[in-house]
Formats: C-alpha cells, sequence, structure tokens
C-alpha cells in the first residue's frame, strides 16, 4: 500500500527485528519480483540490503512472445532467454534500469527448470554479466549490490536440488557473490558445505535455507521448529536464509496451513494452502477481528535470536549517523504529530516505517524479572506507535540489571564537532499521586559507549553519560567517578503536550576524548531508568510503571 487509512489495513503484516537480519528478498511466484518502494526504503533505513527476485520455473506457463495466443513452458522460455549473447545483454540491461530505477541493492536468480547442457556456457555467462553491470553502475543506496544463485541446477543442467554446495552447484557459486541452498537438508550436507565453502574461503556466502512451513525440513518448521534449524546451521559456521517468516501472520488464520505443507506433493499442497486461505481475506474485512499480533512476531523471532543464537553470532551495526526514529513500525490505529491525533483511522504505510532499534537485551530477551519492552499503539509520539517499557517492580535495586541496548553501531566521528542529542518519553501510571513520584524520582540515563579504535578493545572502553542534570566521560578505569564533574551543556528540559517530555542537548566531545593517534568509534547507545532516592517512596502503592519512548535522535553538526 502506498497510502491507506481503513478500518481493516492494521491487520496486515509487517516487520521490525531488522536489526537481526541483513539482506530482505522480496518473493513472488512472477517472472519479476520488484520490491515495493516501501519495503526498499524500511530495508534502507534499517540499514538492510533489499533485493529483488527473477523466477522461471520449469512448471508454469509463460506467454510467447512469438504468439499472443500460446503459451510455454518454463524451460521453453528460458530457452529464448539464453538463446544467444544479445538477447542476454538486452535481458541484463532491462534488469539493471529496473534495479536503478527503484534502487533496490541486488537479485535472488531462482532458476527451477532444467537447461539442455550447450546452454550452461550462456546460463554462466548471463550471471557472469549481471553480477559485473550490477556493480559497475553506480546505485544509489548505500549497501552492496550482489547476485545470490538458488540451489537448484546442476552443472549438466539437470533441475535437482543439492541441499549442500558441492562440485554439482560449485560453478554457479563461483560466478556468483553467494548460493542459497535448498532446505531439505541434514547435518552431513552441512558438513559438506562448509567444507565446500571453505576451499573457496567463503562460507559466509552459503546460506542455507529453512522453510518456517518446515515442508520435510529439519526441525519441522513452525516456532520450535525454525531455531532448531537455525541453531544447527550457525555450529556449521554457514549462513541462514530464512524463508517465508509471515508464516506467524498466516498461521494465524488457518492453524492446519503448517501441517498442510508438510508433504511433498506440491500441486495438491497447494490447492489446500489456497482453500486455507480464503477466510483471511474475509476475516480482514472484519474491523471487529484483530488477527494480527506482535506477541506472535516476539515470540517466534525471540526464539530464534536466543535459542537459536542468532543473537551471538550477528553482527550486524549501523554505521552512519544521524540515528533518528519515532519507533513507527509504519501502521496504527490513528496518526499522531509531536503526540497530538490528527487522524482517527487505522492505517498502513512503510514510507513511514521508522529506524527500528536493536531490542535484545543480553540474553534476556525483551524482559526480564523488572522491565518489558514493547511496541505501543496507545502512546504514539510520531506516527502509529512508540516503544513502551513496562517497569514490573520497582521496589527492585538496581531497578534494570544491565541497560537496555537501542542501537548497535560501529560509526566513526568527528570529535571536533558538536553533538544534538534528543530523547521524547512520558510516564503513564492510572494512579496519579503514583503518577507524580515517578516524574519526580524516574530518570532516563543514555549510555553511548565508545572505542578508540575500529577493533573493540576492553581497554580502551569509555562511555559518555548523559542525564537530565549534564554528561560526563566514564572511562573504563574509572568506574565510579566522585566526585562526577559534569561537563559544560547547554539542555533544554521541557514539557510539549498530553505529559510528554523533551530533553535536548548539545554535546562538545573534543576536549574529553579527543586523541591525535585513534579514531573515536561510537559502539552501542542504551538507556537505563533509574532513581533518584535511595529508597522507594512510602507513599508509593504501585510496585509498576511504563514509559513511553517517543523520539531519539543523535547528531553531530
Amino acid at each position: 500500500f502506498v497510502q491507506n487509512y481503513h478500518e481493516y489495513s492494521i491487520q496486515f503484516y509487517t516487520f521490525i527485528y531488522w536489526s537481526l537480519i541483513d539482506i530482505f528478498i522480496y518473493f513472488s511466484h512472477k517472472f519479476i519480483t520488484i520490491p515495493p518502494p516501501e519495503w526498499i526504503q524500511a530495508c534502507h533505513q534499517n540499514g538492510v540490503s533489499c533485493f529483488g527476485t527473477i523466477l522461471v520455473e520449469e512448471w508454469t506457463k509463460y506467454d510467447d512472445d512469438d504468439d499472443d495466443e500460446q503459451q510455454i513452458d518454463g524451460k521453453q522460455f528460458l530457452d529464448k532467454i539464453l538463446a544467444n549473447t544479445d538477447v542476454i545483454d538486452r535481458f541484463i540491461t532491462a534488469l539493471v534500469n529496473i534495479q536503478l530505477f527503484y534502487r533496490f541493492d541486488g537479485w535472488l536468480l531462482n532458476i527451477e527448470t532444467s537447461i539442455d547442457p550447450e546452454k550452461i556456457p550462456h546460463m554462466k555467462y548471463f550471471i557472469q554479466q549481471l553480477k559485473s553491470r550490477i556493480k559497475s553502475n553506480t546505485l544509489q543506496t548505500s549497501n552492496e549490490t550482489q547476485i545470490i544463485w538458488y540451489d537448484s541446477v546442476t552443472r549438466t543442467g539437470k533441475l535437482e536440488w543439492q541441499n549442500e554446495l558441492n562440485d554439482m552447484n560449485k560453478t554457479f557459486f563461483e560466478d556468483s557473490d553467494a548460493i542459497f541452498l535448498n532446505y531439505t537438508w541434514n547435518n552431513e550436507n552441512l558438513v559438506n558445505s562448509r567444507n565446500k565453502a571453505r576451499e573457496y574461503c567463503r562460507q559466509y556466502d552459503c546460506y542455507v535455507g529453512v522453510d518456517c512451513y518446515g515442508r520435510g525440513c529439519f526441525g519441522g518448521g513452525g516456532i520450535e521448529g525454525t531455531w532448531k534449524a537455525v541453531k544447527k546451521i550457525l555450529d556449521n559456521n554457514l549462513s541462514v536464509a530464512i524463508f517465508a517468516p509471515g508464516w506467524t501472520h498466516e498461521s494465524k488464520i488457518c492453524p492446519d496451513d503448517l501441517c498442510v505443507r508438510h508433504s511433498n506433493d506440491d500441486v495438491a499442497d497447494d490447492q489446500k494452502h489456497n482453500d486455507c486461505q480464503m477466510p483471511y481475506w474475509k476475516r480482514i474485512q472484519q474491523p471487529t477481528t484483530n488477527i494480527y499480533s506482535m506477541e506472535d512476531e516476539f515470540e517466534f523471532w525471540s526464539r530464534i535470536a536466543i535459542d537459536g543464537q542468532l543473537l551471538e553470532k550477528c553482527e550486524k551495526l549501523l554505521i552512519t549517523l544521524p540515528l533518528k526514529t519515532c519507533f513507527n513500525i509504519g501502521h496504527g490505529y490513528g496518526y499522531f504529530q509531536h503526540g497530538q491525533r490528527i487522524e482517527s483511522k487505522s492505517w498502513l504505510n512503510f514510507h513511514h516505517h521508522d529506524l527500528q532499534p536493536f531490542v535484545f537485551s543480553g540474553l534476556n530477551e525483551w524482559k526480564n524479572d523488572s522491565y518489558r519492552l514493547s511496541i505501543s499503539y496507545d502512546q504514539p509520539y510520531n506516527g502509529g506507535s512508540s516503544l513502551k517499557m513496562d517497569l514490573f517492580d520497582t521496589s527492585k535495586r538496581p531497578l534494570i540489571s544491565k541497560p537496555v541496548i537501542l542501537f548497535r553501531t560501529q560509526i566513526p566521528i568527528d570529535d571536533s564537532k558538536n553533538f544534538l542529542y534528543r530523547f521524547v518519553y512520558k510516564f503513564h501510571e492510572n494512579n496519579s499521586d503514583d503518577k507524580k513520584w515517578l516524574k519526580e524520582n524516574l530518570k532516563i540515563r543514555t549510555i553511548i559507549n565508545y572505542n578508540r579504535d575500529i577493533v573493540s578493545d576492553e581497554d580502551n572502553y569509555s562511555a559518555i553519560i548523559i542525564e537530565s542534570d549534564g554528561w560526563y566521560i566514564r572511562n573504563s578505569d574509572e568506574i565510579i567517578i566522585d566526585p562526577i564533574i559534569r561537563q559544560p551543556f547547554t539542555s533544554y528540559h521541557q514539557s510539549i503536550i498530553d505529559d510528554w517530555y523533551s530533553f535536548q542537548m548539545c554535546i562538545n566531545l573534543h576536549d574529553q576524548i579527543h586523541d591525535y593517534h585513534h579514531r573515536i568509534i561510537l559502539t552501542t547507545f542504551q538507556i537505563e531508568p533509574y532513581f533518584v532516592t535511595e529508597l522507594i517512596s512510602e507513599n508509593s502503592s504501585s510496585s509498576a510503571a511504563q514509559i513511553f519512548f517517543g523520539k531519539f535522535d543523535f547528531d553531530q553538526f
């Protein structure tokens, strides 16, 4: 949807776990699939590459350009494309122009049809030239453009999925930037793939497929099966390709669909799947039926991140300033600007999808005994959502056992410049006395960790600590500084509207962290609620509270 306001748009699928992925492939069973502009923008906003798909299937019928009234199968269609280098070059030019116009980052080549042996050199020429052309053209994106080959055709031209990288498909791996392995692998396949990829020193260019529907796959799909498959792949030091994560949404409509897709009868499965999905399109038009839940998404991705150990392996970092977000996920039950509602209808528009935070805090997922983080539609500041923190037991010390990571970064900065920091937040509590007490005693501390080199090293770890009454530097050998020497600053802490507060500060780091021998690298941005008072007020009757984070900005000027 380019722009949609209607009562059931809130029901459609969205995605917020960008911090766990490097590439998003927009896939369909069409010849050429171009990612919608709003998905491209959402990817780039969160530092993720966005790919389209080129797909030819042997069992699919295609229009014949030579005869408008005839259709041909996938093999015949591909034969026309691979007829000679002139045809191939024209096709490549069209693909490059499409990619340049829409500004996405690469292609998945999904060729699921046999190829005549004499045309294998033509296919290799196509891959090589497409790869060369898209890399030589200046795409208006900061992401590296790539070609990923799907494991389906062998070097002899036979349509035969290998489920591993081996001598039968390595020739296409050599021509491409990466390979996407088929899903029905076993442990021996993983070992073989790892060993073969190591021969090229490219083991992380080998993406092992995980089908969330679990059709004949290791683990059986679903929440339990997906994280087990991911862990098995990561244990073998290979990369992961998660197919159809929208299962979390579709399974709410048709719980039997996971079982339907366990068999290997593709034609029968597709018909059953289509029959199963029909009620979905009727239910989304019933405003009283809420079929979409972020809880399902959270459960799915938290299990992959924690139990599947993706979080331990994930090295994706944001690399540029500014860091700017209103925590808006691109849809909501109303539209807000600066805390004021300007539209009351439900809406869906990924052009308004903000940079999303890194929401997993260590091994605590989004929650521990003291707090829980979630997306809130109840108190947006800009857009349709905000980031909510529930504090469960405010009588505990410390309130939170460790800071909450907002962003993981590797941002080199020029410390000769000034930096603008801004945070917009509000407290929410039903009891007015508790709300007043929380405003006076519960504060938000921002911690910006940094190193003095590209490589993280505990010996040069330091942090910029920002609080409401100033900021200071905490060095690795000065965990507790007494007294804390707060730096000169210019700040504004003011009420905006409906209990929203804005805290803004100008920071000059030059005199504090300047070092001519090292670059300064910002590594993580964290938040930590803390109490000013030593003990909970006896007048405070509540042991729980909520904080809504509406906006976060950090940039140099």
